[in-house]
């Protein structure tokens, strides 16, 4: 491989891995803004457990942007079930929508798209990080592992015994 083409192999890892990363930052967030009881409705984990879900997601995208091809599956699988989610929500205010206001004419069929338009945002977004991660998979399936410390694997097991220990109901 020439220079440039190895530069563009690590740059299209690089932003699958920050791709990857995206779920994590959600739950990041979702961790330190959200109420501990809607948390813990929604999750059955605390917000420390939240946050370590996080890291996971973090840890895991880092391997991914080192060829680790299979780091990127739940980030991947993370991307999928929001776009479904997404596109459900769209569907039922788009139904209820028309259930009230009959398609009359051109302007009738456009009008509710201002009520969906943060769901089709949020659907763009998630579907382009969805074929950036697709897009560093092949690449990282075809290029091959490259070497990690173990530090990243022993940093990885201690995040997710924290969520499993989080996850778990208390006895």
């Amino acid at each position: 491989m020439t220079d440039s083409s190895v530069l563009t192999a690590h740059k299209t890892l690089l932003k699958g891995g920050f791709a990857a990363a995206a779920p994590g930052l959600v739950a990041v967030v979702a961790a330190t803004t959200t109420a501990q009881s809607t948390l813990s409705t929604y999750t059955g984990m605390t917000s420390n457990g939240v946050a370590a879900l996080g890291v996971v997601f973090f840890c895991l995208a880092f391997l991914f942007t080192r060829s680790r091809w299979w780091a990127g599956i739940p980030g991947l699988v993370c991307i999928v079930w929001i776009l479904c989610f997404l596109s459900t929500k769209a569907f039922r205010l788009l139904m209820l929508y028309y259930q009230f206001n009959p398609i009359q004419s051109l302007y009738d069929l456009a009008a509710p798209l201002s009520v969906i338009s943060f769901h089709l945002c949020l659907m763009v977004i998630a579907g382009f990080l969805g074929w950036i991660m697709i897009k560093a998979l092949r690449l990282g399936r075809s290029i091959g592992p490259r070497p990690v410390s173990r530090h990243i694997w022993i940093v990885t097991g201690i995040w997710l015994v924290i969520v499993i220990w989080q996850s778990a109901p208390p006895v």
